[in-house]
């Protein structure tokens, strides 16, 4: 069954992004946080189309991300090395906010992203280059203090995901 999925994933799943494409009039930027309160954060924001952009590791610290994919059971198996040594083309690391935005001709529409149960943020950049390349500030949020892996209902027991 394992080997059924893999299949599939490689077939359908993750890429390097190569072949994506964002239709904005942007360039998507990204600067990379931490929260207050530890949690790690992406940026995305539009930067003018002059710059050019790079490819990166999809994971910034590999560890922490491995360390989650085994509490989900995702990093096991055949495609472990390959799943967290992914990268992702097309971004504009630290590049400078487009002239446009940063001198207050245009307004920043802000977005928060949140990543689903069993993920984390760095499995999303389509959703957040695409929104960074049609004007927008995506923040992009990675809940490493544990709020992802458990939370509480309405009593205040204990719900494990």
């Amino acid at each position: 069954m394992y080997l059924y999925w893999f299949m599939r994933w490689l077939k359908y799943g993750e890429s390097d992004m190569s072949s994506f494409m964002t239709h904005g009039p942007f360039r998507p930027g990204l600067k990379r946080f931490k929260s207050e309160h530890g949690n790690d954060c992406m940026a995305f924001y539009p930067v003018n189309k002059s710059i050019p952009s790079v490819q990166i590791d999809a994971y910034f610290d590999k560890k922490a991300t491995e360390k989650g994919g085994k509490l989900s059971g995702l990093s096991t198996g055949l495609g472990r090395n390959w799943i967290y040594n992914r990268k992702v083309n097309g971004l504009v690391p630290e590049g400078p906010l487009d002239p446009i935005f940063a001198t207050g001709e245009k307004k920043l529409i802000p977005i928060v992203y949140c990543h689903g149960n069993q993920s984390n943020g760095e499995e999303a950049y389509g959703v957040s280059m695409i929104l960074a390349s049609h004007g927008y500030l995506v923040i992009s949020l990675d809940f490493m203090d544990g709020t992802a892996l458990n939370a509480t209902d309405k009593n205040g027991k204990e719900v494990l995901f």
